[in-house]
């Protein structure tokens, strides 16, 4: 069985082999500018810079490195990461070179590597790794988190965005079949309901709520999901600091709908003898769309107040969400400046006049 890369020039009628490349592929991407990547077993990754005619070894950091995922940038045509054994590396020059991604994931065997291809949200990468489970950056990789709450296996091999749904994202692991996160991978659920055999090897998200995978014995497995409304608040804690007795402060809440169907917001509540109010108490919200709650916080005595405001919803998972408000009542304080005025001398029947504050 030959495992090299074969190319296919007639829409894949008939298929051809990758002399220059080899055996042991193990992946391949396509980038910007008719760039494509391959990655080998032991072998490093190889480039084509003119959509798979020729191809060279891309740089000597990785030649002898299994090299299990590849992700070329969409919007930066010399831009690539490598998932290896050994951790992720990223290339901004083709391949030529390569360096660390992350001191966080060295070490880490990656196994699958997400790059968002929205310019809005180009910075987020998405890796799943052997050991470590998901690991997510929101900054080009600067920084990484882990993401693994739920997470029943973190021997994860792949994982995938939804492209209509940013929050979605699906991971196959080795032994605990699929999982999805709503909330951008801060919790995780298993969907593994029909999968006789839990041993998945990949997953990727497509439109209308579906996914694909694969596995041992499953064969591709379709999983359709209902559409659903997916509440996310724009903070988790409003703090209104300092704030005069009787005086009035407002801060704004964003509620968003992250979901395929409309967002119910059926009840917001608080403490009726709180110092804290809202408006509105109820709305709709578009898939995709937003509203902006007023929150006010007008003290009535000095001190802390804390109290809790909670948002109910037709999402299903999160039906009520919460949010902290916090605010400190203070007296206002008279001062007057200067505190000394210093008239000199003045003549009788005179004046001199002067300003205070």
């Amino acid at each position: 069985m030959n495992t090299g890369l074969f190319h296919s020039a007639d829409g894949g009628e008939s298929w051809a082999v990758v002399d220059a490349v080899g055996p042991g592929v193990l992946a391949v991407d396509t980038g910007a500018e008719g760039r494509v990547y391959a990655a080998t077993f032991g072998r490093g990754v190889f480039a084509s810079l003119d959509a798979g005619v020729s191809w060279v070894v891309a740089g000597s950091e990785l030649e002898s490195d299994i090299i299990f995922a590849l992700a070329a940038h969409s919007l930066q045509a010399s831009r690539v990461y490598a998932g290896t054994a050994r951790g992720l590396f990223e290339s901004r020059d083709g391949g030529e070179s390569w360096v660390s991604a992350g001191e966080e994931l060295d070490g880490l065997s990656v196994r699958d590597i997400y790059l968002s291809a929205d310019p809005q949200d180009a910075g987020r990468i998405v890796v799943a790794t052997y050991g470590a489970g998901v690991w997510l950056s929101g900054d080009d990789g600067q920084t990484w988190q882990t993401a693994n709450d739920g997470l029943g296996d973190l021997d994860a091999r792949s994982v995938d965005v939804d492209p209509d749904v940013e929050q979605l994202i699906y991971a196959a692991t080795a032994n605990g079949g699929f999982y999805r996160s709503k909330d951008g991978g801060a919790n995780w659920n298993a969907v593994n309901d029909g999968l006789e055999n839990l041993t998945t090897r990949w997953v990727a998200a497509v439109t209308d709520g579906r996914i694909l995978g694969g596995g041992v014995g499953n064969g591709i497995q379709e999983i359709r999901f209902e559409p659903e409304a997916l509440i996310r608040l724009g903070t988790a804690a409003l703090d209104f600091g300092m704030v005069s007795v009787g005086v009035p402060s407002v801060k704004t809440l964003d509620i968003v709908n992250d979901g395929q169907v409309d967002l119910v917001i059926s009840n917001l509540s608080i403490d009726r003898q709180s110092v804290f109010s809202f408006s509105p108490a109820t709305a709709t919200v578009a898939p995709g769309g937003s509203v902006s709650v007023e929150v006010r916080f007008q003290p009535k005595v000095r001190g802390t107040a804390s109290t809790v405001l909670v948002v109910r919803s037709n999402d299903p998972d999160k039906d009520a969400v919460s949010v902290a408000l916090s605010g400190t009542g203070v007296l206002a304080e008279l001062s007057v400046q200067p505190a000394v005025i210093a008239f000199g001398e003045v003549r009788v029947g005179s004046f001199l006049d002067t300003t205070v504050i």
